[in-house]
């Protein structure tokens, strides 16, 4: 798991919610990216299979990554909901 994977998964993240023009839509990016078996929620659940050097550096950011990426997806909700 690099730090390019994860900012590449953001980016797309971004991607998808801008292209959101309906409160429909958000439904299939919240499961892409934040379900059982979405992206970032995979990201989540691969930090217990990282090395413990690599987990105490990667952990922290993945985590970060993830509020970053419900903060986003909140905004978009919210901006749709207007």
């Amino acid at each position: 798991m690099l730090k390019s994977d994860l900012e590449n998964l953001i980016k797309d993240l971004k991607k998808d919610l801008s292209a959101i023009e309906s409160l429909k839509e958000v439904d299939g990016v919240w499961r892409k990216y934040f379900g059982g078996e979405g992206a970032i929620k995979g990201m989540l659940k691969r930090i217990k299979e990282l090395p413990a050097e690599e987990k105490k550096i990667m952990a922290p950011l993945i985590q970060q990554k993830h509020q970053d990426a419900l903060n986003f997806f909140r905004e978009k909700e919210a901006e749709l909901k207007k």
